[in-house]
């Protein structure tokens, strides 16, 4: 056996952080627990409004039009960035599908990523902002607290393109990721993970910052 070169297997743990793909394969080979994971997502819309009615100068609770309008922005927007990057972004797909059906595949493999992450990032929040409440009695959510406490000041959080709000939103997806793998390792994918298109999920992370950041900031345009 031949020793390694030197840096080479910190390459490879660093190459293998940036190229890990979204748990696709484990989400779309079983059924049941891909049907457990709509569910999911379904039950982030009270949790969503819940959200965007807590932060200072936002929606208010009676404000039923905003609140309907902004929930139904999240998935359509969600929906929308996946069409876009399905279109634009190269992505491989190593099952045999006719050319027009394969937008199709990238477009699903988009829309399965960012919705199942936006929902873990939505119910940590919604369990930040409870753990907030019930631990501090403010009425913010206990990553903004520990974050514009000891790192830096935060000012009108959410702000759109703040960088305290971009980095609290970064944090939130970091977690979900987390949570994303931690839940689906416990179920065995039946489909080799090769032949299910995925994005990288640091590009996961990425782009759900920024429509953590947009959709969040928008609920206090108003």
């Amino acid at each position: 056996m031949t020793a390694a070169e030197p840096g080479t297997a910190h390459q490879g743990v660093g190459w293998r952080i940036v190229a890990t793909p979204f748990p696709n394969a484990a989400i779309v080979s079983d059924p049941e627990r891909e049907r457990r994971i709509i569910n999911w997502v379904w039950a982030t819309v009270p949790l969503q409004y819940y959200t965007l009615t807590r932060y200072a100068g936002a929606l208010k609770s009676n404000e039923w039009l905003g609140i309907i309008v902004s929930v139904s922005s999240c998935m359509l927007l969600i929906l929308l960035v996946s069409f876009v990057l399905s279109r634009i972004v190269p992505m491989q797909v190593r099952v045999a599908v006719e050319p027009k059906l394969e937008r199709e595949v990238k477009l699903r493999a988009w829309s399965v990523a960012l919705i199942t992450h936006w929902a873990a990032a939505v119910t940590l929040i919604a369990i930040s902002f409870f753990l907030g409440d019930m631990l501090v009695g403010k009425s913010e959510d206990l990553v903004q607290q520990l974050f514009c406490r000891f790192v830096v000041a935060c000012h009108n959080h959410p702000e759109l393109l703040s960088g305290a709000t971009i980095s609290i939103f970064l944090i939130y997806s970091v977690l979900a990721m987390a949570l994303v793998f931690s839940v689906l390792r416990f179920g065995r994918s039946t489909t080799p993970t090769a032949t299910v298109p995925a994005p990288y999920a640091l590009a996961v992370i990425a782009i759900s910052t920024m429509l953590l950041d947009l959709l969040h900031s928008a609920a206090k345009w108003h």
